[in-house]
């Protein structure tokens, strides 16, 4: 694969063909079968399809995580009708196709996150769908739910929970239909009570899947590849039963009584019964057999081996977790806490594989906020640690313990974001029931703090240096910097955006080089671009369209994930982006949160390891990501001002988790601080945590930005937009974003406060430093000055390690078409020719559709199994979802996106609202 990935030649201002391919890839490794009674896979099967979802895929959420344009979407059941393996019921398919016609999707009034949850379904005749039963074997209800950027979920019908309209559809359907499969195309969590009331067959995790998510959803339904996707959470019987749904979706303040036991560390240790699908539970088409072969410690290093057999009947992967539990001690610690996870290459049936996974004990330690052992800092307490080896926090079979005779302190530390407020947080006693403990306050001083870290000065300099200066060695960065006048150190701070003409169209910000005086001093603009799932461009260039996070994460597939990314480092490349504002990581506290589609999962050790391979994938390309939203940012509800309020030890060991392992282990660059403040600290101003954690405890040595127009403040000040003198101070290098750098459009009090005293020169420098020293390793800085751009390798580090597959996907680089010789481009998955008579090629399974327009050809090897398409009419201009893409052409006036670099035109007199073909 590698090789192959060496050998892409991008196209400028376009698309990378190549990583759409890769994305409905990577769609279907994440998606996650629940239940299977004897009803999947399909192939050879008569299905009818309902849910007016089949034909209106979601592929994001909404937001700056998602809204990535794209030229089409397939739709699940164009997929379906074009498969040669599938009878679809083609009566259902019109009644569908003319309804959807006649009320199609509503995207909202064009203004910011006023999509609607769900779309309007449509009610079936009860006799229409007795009448498919008789022709069908199986029936498949697709329903979908979005949900995005500055709007959560709600506890309601068409959010969380079914219509009513659904609801009928689901009893009318189950009550004729023998076997009937549900299919969730969600981007999170949503009320399955009605497994209870239903007799449902088959139960399908699909989320967002990007672009080609519904194909990736088709092709594992039919059982050309098996599922092998894993919950990145739990999923629960009552929302009520969530342990922060008391303390969610306020205004002003939520107080984070829940502390460390988030997810599965709770109900695993307080609450079993509520779980309805735990954490890490997924099923495949076949059966396995894990079993611990060996444990063993080194000093402080644990070795499994681990062998995994396949005793089904098909090929499939399997995902080994391991889980801690830790001795209660005085801290009090969760029941089950993941500790390492393995993905398997795909198994014969009868096949076995033997993986091995290192653990270091040390980060196994839980964080100290009182002092019971020494305080505010990472500790084993004394006891007998057991693991346990499976493929669920559920299910596993306890293998290998370690006794720790006496305390051990694993890390010193300090006291970072202690609350100011009181109040109580919960902890199991030693039979696991729930107790109650004060949270430890603050007891340093935040200002005085800030005092003793204001760094030395560097001396000024009269010297006409440039950046490529300190680029060639012939004068260092001190030097530079100490040329920069301070009008320049400010200006350095600031990002212009949203759009601005200076880097690529519709992106989300320039930095660097944004007045004349900078550019004239070498330094380069650098673009940053939206978003997690795909560069979004408000200008309406095409992009790739990506499986969003929670997708990614359910494939617990590092390697996957690190080959997707750099993908799209070389789609950036194209764009001139330097920077993508992703991956979203914050944590699944509560299932109503609108972003939780863009992020990970519960568990910080899942998320940091997925965003690692995101960054170290970027990072291969010479691009990055931005890890965001740094923290304890987990609702939209109130975002800009809600506190929130929780323990040192729930930040060490969940929040802010997961960004620690990005930056140790992925070696992140850059990092967006939230809108939030956290314990009254504005984030974006949070000296403790910006300086002394990130740089001076963990050694980040990159850039840290704000999110758009976010507020800062003084200790005990109100958040304002105005004052980037607290941000500076913190080491939040860069504000984003204002309209104008040299003017200081937004009115910002850098000038003010540094001629008053309170911001000082080198607090200025010391941003300058990071920001300079980071768009040295830019792409933008080699184009300014026409260097041949070379990424600099770092040295990957492990939180735990294991002999991990290689990306070794079956490639397909010439075969015989109606008996002729034809060479394609093995990365990509969709061909179109002339016409389909025969397609042969060695140790290829081929499927020609009886109309001789679409064929299917599917290859494995001993590793894993890829899927390419043959159409005989241009994929992308195919009529699914109902767009009319010669709309267009129709108007006298096109909207956007036509070509790159094409005069934006709009034709006011036609509200984009009321065009029912989009």
């Amino acid at each position: 694969m590698q090789k192959h990935l060496k050998t892409i030649k991008i196209n400028e201002m376009n698309p990378l063909a190549e990583l759409a391919t890769f994305s409905k890839y990577a769609a279907g490794e994440g998606i996650v079968l629940l239940k299977n009674n004897d009803v999947l896979p399909l192939k050879d099967k008569n299905i009818a399809v309902f849910g007016r979802i089949q034909f209106n895929y979601y592929k994001s959420g909404t937001g700056s995580g998602g809204l990535v344009n794209v030229r089409h979407v397939p739709s699940i059941i164009e997929a379906f009708v074009n498969d040669p393996n599938v009878s679809v019921n083609m009566k259902i398919y019109d009644v569908y196709k003319r309804w959807v016609e006649e009320n199609p999707f509503d995207s909202g009034n064009g203004q910011w996150a006023s999509e609607p949850w769900n779309q309007q379904e449509m009610l079936l005749a009860t006799s229409l769908i007795q009448n498919a039963s008789r022709e069908s074997d199986i029936a498949i209800v697709v329903i979908g739910r979005t949900a995005g950027e500055d709007k959560d979920n709600k506890p309601t019908k068409g959010s969380y929970y079914l219509t009513d309209e659904e609801l009928s559809l689901l009893k009318d359907v189950t009550a004729h239909f023998k076997k009937t499969i549900v299919v969730l195309n969600v981007g999170n969590a949503m009320d399955l009570s009605f497994m209870d009331k239903f007799k449902i067959d088959g139960l399908v995790f699909a989320w967002h899947g990007g672009q080609y998510g519904a194909l990736a959803l088709k092709d594992v339904l039919v059982g050309y590849k098996s599922p092998s996707g894993k919950l990145p959470m739990t999923l629960v019987n009552d929302l009520n039963s969530e342990p922060a749904h008391s303390n969610f979706g306020h205004k002003s303040q939520v107080i984070y009584e829940e502390d460390i036991y988030v997810g599965y560390r709770y109900f695993e240790t307080f609450n079993k019964s509520a779980v309805r699908y735990p954490f890490g539970f997924g099923l495949t088409y076949s059966e396995f057999k894990i079993k611990p072969i060996s444990f063993d410690m080194d000093d402080k290093i644990i070795t499994f081996k681990i062998e995994v057999k396949n005793t089904g009947k098909h090929r499939a992967k399997e995902v080994v977790q391991i889980y801690l539990n830790a001795p209660q001690g005085s801290l009090g610690k969760p029941s089950m806490v993941l500790a390492a996870f393995a993905k398997t290459r795909e198994l014969e049936p009868k096949e076995n594989q033997i993986i091995e996974i290192k653990i270091d004990l040390y980060n196994l330690a839980s964080f100290d906020d009182i002092g019971h052992v020494f305080k505010s800092s990472f500790v084993l307490e004394k006891g007998v640690y057991k693991f346990y080896v499976g493929n669920s926090s559920r299910h596993h079979t306890q293998y290998g313990e370690i006794e720790v005779l006496d305390n051990i302190i694993t890390q010193l530390s300090r006291e970072i974001s202690a609350p100011i407020q009181p109040f109580k947080r919960i902890k199991p006693d030693k039979n696991y029931q729930i107790i109650y403990e004060d949270v430890p306050l603050r007891t340093t001083n935040y200002n005085e703090t800030i005092e003793h870290h204001i760094p030395k000065e560097i001396p000024s300099n009269t010297s006409n240096i440039s950046l490529l200066d300190v680029y060639k060695h012939k004068h260092t960065m001190d030097e530079f910097i100490g040329s920069l006048e301070i009008d320049q150190l400010i200006e350095l701070t600031r990002g212009e955006g949203m759009s601005s003409p200076k880097v690529t169209p519709g992106t989300a910000s320039a930095f660097g080089g944004v007045t004349d005086e900078l550019l004239e001093k070498g330094i380069p603009i650098a673009c940053a671009a939206d978003g997690p799932s795909g560069i979004r461009m408000d200008s309406g260039f095409y992009a790739s369209s990506l499986p969003n996070g929670i997708a990614l994460a359910s494939s617990f597939d590092l390697n996957m994930v690190e080959t997707l990314y750099q993908l799209l480092g070389k789609e950036m490349k194209a764009y001139h982006i330097d920077l993508i504002l992703g991956p979203g990581m914050n944590i699944l506290r509560h299932p109503l949160n609108g972003r939780n589609f863009e992020y990970y999962s519960e568990d910080p050790l899942l998320t940091g390891h997925m965003a690692s391979s995101a960054v170290i994938g970027l990072q291969k390309e010479g691009v990055t990501g931005t890890l965001k939203h740094l923290f304890a940012n987990n609702q939209e509800t109130d975002r800009f001002n809600v506190d929130a309020v929780v323990s040192e030890r729930a930040l060490r060991e969940i929040y802010l988790r997961g960004f620690e392992i990005a930056v140790k282990v992925g070696k992140a660059r850059a990092i967006m601080t939230s809108y939030n403040p956290v314990n009254s600290l504005w984030t974006a101003s949070h000296f403790e945590v910006n300086s002394l954690l990130l740089r001076d405890e963990w050694g980040f040595d990159g850039i840290l930005v704000t999110d758009w127009w976010a507020k800062m403040n003084d200790f005990n000040g109100p958040g304002d937009v105005k004052n980037t003198k607290a941000m500076i101070i913190s080491q939040n290098d860069l504000y984003m974003v204002i309209s104008d750098a040299k003017s200081n459009s937004n009115h910002d009090n850098s000038k003010e406060s540094y001629l008053n005293g309170s911001l000082k020169k080198s607090h200025l420098q010391r941003v300058a430093k990071n920001i300079l020293n980071f768009l040295l390793k830019t792409p933008a800085f080699s184009r300014m000055h026409q260097l041949e751009f070379m990424p600099s390798k770092n040295r990957r580090t492990y939180w735990f390690k294991y002999d991990a597959k290689d990306m070794k996907l079956p490639l397909i680089e010439e075969l015989l078409i109606n008996d002729q010789k034809s060479v394609i481009n093995p990365l990509i998955f969709n061909h179109q020719i002339d016409k389909i008579d025969t397609i042969k090629h060695n140790k290829l399974k081929v499927y020609i559709h009886k109309n001789k327009q679409h064929a299917i050809a599917v290859k494995s090897n001993t590793y894993d199994t890829n899927i390419y398409y043959f159409n005989t009419k241009n994929f992308e201009t195919s009529n699914i979802n109902l767009v009319d893409l010669n709309l267009f052409s129709k108007m006298d006036y096109p909207i956007c996106g036509i070509k790159p670099w094409e005069p934006l035109n709009i034709d006011f007199k036609t509200g984009l609202r009321d065009i029912k073909s989009i």
